[in-house]
């Protein structure tokens, strides 16, 4: 978490107030007050605090006539209160106390997910990978698999001419996995959690670079203007020559979403996007291309859960996939939505203190999270 010490507190908060914010700044503040502690006290005075929380909340009541929405920390200082009999000025912000104590949701922790995946080969040969230690894994028809320093696994095709028969891999993580591939182009890969993807073990002799994805994934491509890669993932076909994207493609998603942050991809041969876009597919095959929100969609990349005007189901299902969850609801959730950073290497009972704040309830049973919208 970036030090709000590194700003101007004061004008960071203003920004924040005004919604003239950048979303890493927004994301400082709301980061600073979640994680708050007596080593803050310095950053602003508590004169100047109070009265930026006090002109925060007083813009949130203002706006009650609004459809509803449930900031996860009330916009930084709808519930901050000031600790009586403290005089170095130090606040912490309040919340509203859950259905289960701390002790209770600590009694049921469950850790988030971590850097694990299952490797196929084109034998069936399965294998998986965060048992594997440093150094060769496999190697298959000339083509070297090994797992580097940082526990990536790197493919090496030097050694193959072409001409021979093409095998392909399969890397998989079930929920609360998340994994990185290099594959033999040089391009990179960070498959989130639940998600799968079917690749040439070497793409030489190939006319192109095709990959079959499944979930989501993050793409770092290696330029080949004579190879183009193409990404195969539900309802979309993203062509690109060399260019850093986002694909989410889950199942239980309503759309196929594809996020561009730098370069250029094709869309099903119907649409070019441009690095800040977002194409959608749904169902029925309608595509649409707007603005998008690239912070969002490559939070966790970076190991934050980034929710923007987000209904409650959305949220439930990052967080089953993360914490390997099944999710249960009590009665049907409304329609509020919920906007917030929170890092994604946090146990599931400090995301679920989070989220109660903004007024849901969540008891757990084994690996089952039953949800009191």
């Amino acid at each position: 978490m970036q030090d709000m010490k590194q700003y101007n507190g004061v004008d960071l908060l203003e920004r924040y107030t005004n919604g003239t914010a950048s979303p890493e700044e927004v994301a400082i503040v709301e980061s600073w007050h979640l994680h708050f502690s007596l080593d803050n006290r310095e950053v602003l005075p508590a004169a100047a605090m109070v009265e930026d929380l006090a002109a925060i909340r007083q813009q949130l009541i203002t706006i009650s006539n609004k459809p509803v929405v449930r900031p996860l920390w009330y916009k930084v200082a709808a519930a901050a209160v000031l600790l009586a009999g403290i005089a170095m000025g130090t606040y912490l912000l309040a919340h509203r106390h859950p259905v289960m104590t701390v002790r209770e949701l600590a009694a049921h922790d469950i850790q988030p997910g971590k850097n694990a995946a299952t490797l196929t080969l084109s034998n069936g040969t399965r294998i998986v990978l965060d048992e594997q230690l440093q150094g060769k894994v496999a190697e298959q028809a000339g083509v070297r698999v090994t797992k580097n320093a940082t526990g990536e696994i790197v493919y090496d095709d030097a050694a193959v001419s072409g001409g021979g028969e093409h095998l392909y891999n399969t890397l998989t993580t079930s929920k609360g996995e998340t994994y990185q591939l290099n594959l033999p182009d040089g391009s990179k890969v960070w498959l989130n959690a639940a998600s799968s993807l079917r690749y040439a073990a070497s793409f030489n002799g190939l006319s192109e670079r095709k990959v079959q994805l499944t979930g989501e994934a993050y793409f770092e491509v290696a330029t080949d203007a004579q190879h183009p890669f193409i990404v195969v993932a539900n309802r979309q076909e993203v062509k690109v020559l060399g260019t850093r994207f986002n694909i989410n493609s889950y199942a239980d998603e309503p759309v196929t979403k594809t996020t561009l942050a730098e370069g250029a991809v094709s869309i099903n041969e119907q649409a070019i996007l441009k690095p800040g876009q977002v194409a959608t597919s749904s169902q029925a095959g309608l595509l649409q291309v707007q603005t998008g929100d690239v912070a969002m969609a490559l939070a966790w990349r970076t190991g934050q859960f980034y929710f923007k005007d987000l209904p409650l189901p959305a949220v439930m299902r990052q967080i089953s996939r993360w914490y390997n969850l099944d999710i249960e609801y009590q009665q049907t959730p409304t329609d509020d939505t919920f906007n917030g950073v929170i890092d994604r290497n946090a146990s599931l009972s400090r995301i679920l203190k989070i989220l109660e704040r903004g007024g849901v309830r969540f008891q757990v049973q084994d690996r089952k999270l039953i949800v009191i919208p």
